[in-house]
């Protein structure tokens, strides 16, 4: 990276990556809707309580990853 050789190449998988967080965050997204318009909310039971829980919570870190990345191509822009 010192050098400017291979930038390009690094910038192309880290917005890869970030699409294949986005198309995951959407498809999580979707899910949750789908549980709560059946009645899958997270006061019904114990289980859906922490599968709500733990599923949100990998959402926020894919999130924190993504944003990330846009943070590094920006480093890198600069």
């Amino acid at each position: 990276m010192k050098y400017d050789h291979g930038r390009e190449r690094l910038v192309f998988w880290l917005l890869v990556c970030g699409a294949l967080g986005a198309g995951f965050l959407s498809f999580e997204i979707k899910d949750f809707i789908d549980q709560a318009g059946k009645g899958g909310t997270p006061q019904v039971s114990g289980w859906l309580s922490s599968y709500w829980t733990l599923v949100g919570l990998h959402g926020i870190h894919v999130f924190s990853g993504i944003l990330w990345i846009f943070a590094m191509i920006g480093q890198i822009a600069t």
